[in-house]
């Protein structure tokens, strides 16, 4: 589609998120209601009733988004009313946080994927740098391997303690009509 059917937002990020978004919707990053993503950054749209609002670099305490980005809308949102044209702070942290999410899920289902399961973690660090490679991530520029690694491991827990929390609600519910 040509740049003329779209409107663009500045949007605060990290490095290696902005690069996540590059690869999975192109360089501009256009979004539409066909992707999460798209969608959850629809919803949190705001019109920008005040002019002198300023986007910098936002920085809390725990986060620091400091890569500035341009994603590009279709202009037909801006025929409905509730769609504007800017993200406030707080939202912006929301919508950083869901992308992250959705890096961990991937990064996590890539790396089980690529990695030989008959043997523990053998080509884990060699799965880790295809993701990289994939996702066009600078290995200790955009992020450090040790924190790709972390995010694994950490999303990968996640997913154990949810499965032995379901698996073990199952296993409950199976055992009460045996008692009765």
């Amino acid at each position: 589609m040509p740049e003329a059917q779209f409107f663009s937002i500045d949007f605060n990020t990290k490095p290696f998120l902005k690069k996540y978004l590059e690869s999975c919707f192109g360089t501009p990053i256009k979004l539409g209601i066909d992707s999460y993503i798209g969608m959850s950054m629809a919803c949190v749209l705001d019109k920008n009733v005040y002019s002198d609002r300023n986007t910098r670099l936002m920085q809390t305490n725990f986060v620091e988004l400091n890569c500035k980005c341009k994603i590009f809308f279709p202009i037909s949102w801006l025929k409905n009313y509730r769609y504007g044209t800017a993200i406030e702070d707080k939202k912006q942290i929301f919508i950083n946080n869901l992308i992250e999410y959705e890096f961990e899920r991937e990064l996590h289902v890539f790396v089980q994927s690529n990695i030989n399961n008959t043997v523990r973690f053998k080509g884990y660090k060699q799965a880790l740098e295809n993701f990289a490679t994939v996702f066009n991530l600078v290995i200790d520029e955009d992020i450090s391997f040790e924190n790709l690694r972390k995010i694994e491991y950490r999303f990968r827990k996640k997913v154990e303690q949810k499965y032995q929390r379901n698996n073990g609600h199952q296993k409950r519910n199976n055992v009460a009509p045996i008692l009765f």
